[in-house]
């Protein structure tokens, strides 16, 4: 019974990469050797599956984790960084648009015109 454990805990660590046809593969030999029964094996797939999926779940965020480190440790900017920095460049480049177009009113005179001909030296 302990080579059958022994079995199961190899493919349930090794799950991750393994697809549902390969542990019902795995189940199905079990069954047929006469180390698991019939009735049990349903369930056995089920649980090894959802421990697969545990494990996957927890690698995905581990990593996930250490990628945020290194890029903290990097001083890489985020994402929300750059949203921060396109909408502070929008508003200061609205505010230059702004700033810099004379608004022509009846009380104000228009600017001067800039001659069109040739530069006279």
């Amino acid at each position: 019974m302990s080579d059958i454990l022994k079995k199961a805990i190899a493919l349930g660590l090794g799950i991750t990469a393994a697809s549902r046809d390969k542990v019902q593969q795995f189940v199905d030999e079990l069954v047929v050797k006469g180390e698991l029964g019939q009735s049990e094996s349903r369930d056995v797939v089920n649980r090894l599956i959802a421990r697969g999926e545990e494990h996957r779940s927890e690698i995905k965020r581990m990593v996930q984790e250490q990628v945020r480190k290194v890029l903290a440790d990097l001083d890489v900017a985020t994402k929300q960084d750059l949203e921060d920095l396109e909408r502070r460049m929008t508003a200061a480049s609205t505010a230059s648009t702004a700033s810099t177009e004379t608004v022509v009113t009846p009380e104000t005179p228009a600017p001067p015109a800039k001659p069109t001909g040739p530069p006279s030296f």
